[in-house]
């Protein structure tokens, strides 16, 4: 008895949820995070929802990029999540109780205690660097380039991070030992940086001038016993705005048209504008209705940064889906055949059947008893087309 072939497609678009946020400026004790609220030399704080808390391992170091909180723990296991979303929790690898960690514009870590590491959190890769000619007193950060060290004895030190070895003084501190290192943005293009000195029970906010090398004052207090600090500019890069996320839903017939999903923060505190195509703003960063082609989005900041970017829409599947089969000899045999074949500017597409739960690169499948299969497609960009072969 043979099977014949009815066809049905059943494209559907994926759908997404984008968490938008605020950025600023944090610090940690050995049991929790805090932000620093208030404004530039601000010691006013206030409490972090840590993604991984409960953490019995407590928390040693940070770093901050974009959107995500890199730490490592009194234990040495490195942890990060993204600042108010939970549920992205995650611990990459053991890496060491270092006391020293900052990030560099691409997303690269770097640690240090009386070493230099460096880890790379796309590729797990782990390198020491080297040796250095003193040892962290508690942070490292980024200036004009230059990867600096508050380090012991008391000082803040330029790491040669081609040859550790030959790091060098970068500044005296007049015999005071730095905890951690910040960096405030001021406007579009201006970084203030202070040191955090502990006093106490308490720890001294002072402010540095690393272009003469001195010690401007002590601006505040805070009224924590502060390890480590982290802030979205410690790579030593102010872009006034920052590009967290871009989530593009191409269309997928019968659907024509696409959508975008933009998330972004300034690295001065405020609100941000979107326009699509120089016509339409909004505050949210969400665009439906965007037909296929080439198209821009601009980014302002209340304080007048503005950030351009460019994106293309383009059919997600092509209208036409070809499907071959081979119909099994009778009801009881399993030599049926379907051949699928598809296009998409969103390779590679994947070919499940959806009976068995079986995804693969080809649209080939063999082995079929007579019956009712149900195939999907799924393209790169998230577009889906349901087949049912009867």
């Amino acid at each position: 008895m043979r099977k014949n072939l009815t066809l049905f497609l059943v494209f559907l678009l994926s759908g997404n949820c984008f968490c938008l946020y605020g950025q600023s400026v944090y610090v940690n004790t050995p049991n929790a995070i805090f932000e620093l609220t208030g404004g530039i030399g601000s010691c006013s704080t206030a409490s972090l929802v840590n993604q991984c808390a409960p953490d019995p391992e407590g928390v040693l170091s940070l770093a901050l990029y974009k959107d995500t909180i890199y730490y490592v723990t009194v234990n040495g296991q490195l942890k990060r999540f993204k600042v108010g979303s939970a549920g992205t929790c995650e611990s990459l690898r053991y890496i060491g109780p270092y006391n020293s960690m900052t990030i560099d514009k691409s997303g690269t870590l770097y640690f240090s205690d009386n070493v230099l590491l460096k880890y790379n959190p796309y590729t797990n890769e782990l390198v020491n660097l080297g040796s250095l000619p003193f040892s962290s007193a508690g942070d490292l950060f980024f200036f004009n380039n230059k990867l600096l060290l508050a380090g012991s004895p008391p000082g803040i030190y330029e790491i040669n991070i081609n040859d550790p070895a030959n790091s060098t003084l970068y500044m005296n501190t007049n015999g005071i030992r730095f905890f951690g290192l910040i960096s405030f943005p001021e406007s579009c293009n201006r970084i203030r940086y202070y040191g955090l000195a502990p006093n106490g029970g308490s720890t001294s906010l002072i402010e540095l001038d690393l272009v003469n090398k001195v010690l401007t004052g002590t601006i505040c207090s805070i009224p924590l016993n502060v390890y480590d600090a982290a802030s979205v500019t410690e790579s030593g890069f102010n872009e006034g705005i920052i590009v967290t996320s871009f989530t593009k839903t191409h269309p997928c017939p019968p659907a024509t048209t696409g959508a975008i999903a933009i998330t972004a923060v300034p690295t001065v505190p405020g609100n941000l504008s979107y326009t699509l195509d120089n016509t339409v703003t909004n505050t949210s960063g969400i665009f439906s209705g965007i037909s296929t082609g080439n198209h821009s989005i601009r980014i302002i900041s209340d304080d007048g940064c503005i950030k351009d970017t460019s994106f293309r829409i383009s059919a997600g599947l092509g209208s036409t889906v070809g499907l071959q089969k081979t119909n099994p000899d009778n009801c009881d045999n399993n030599n049926g055949t379907v051949s699928i074949t598809a296009a998409s500017d969103h390779t590679p597409i994947t070919y499940t059947l959806l009976n068995a739960g079986n995804s693969q690169s080809s649209g080939n499948f063999a082995d079929l008893m007579a019956g009712v299969y149900a195939f999907k497609l799924l393209t790169l960009s998230g577009a889906q087309a349901i087949l049912l072969w009867y």
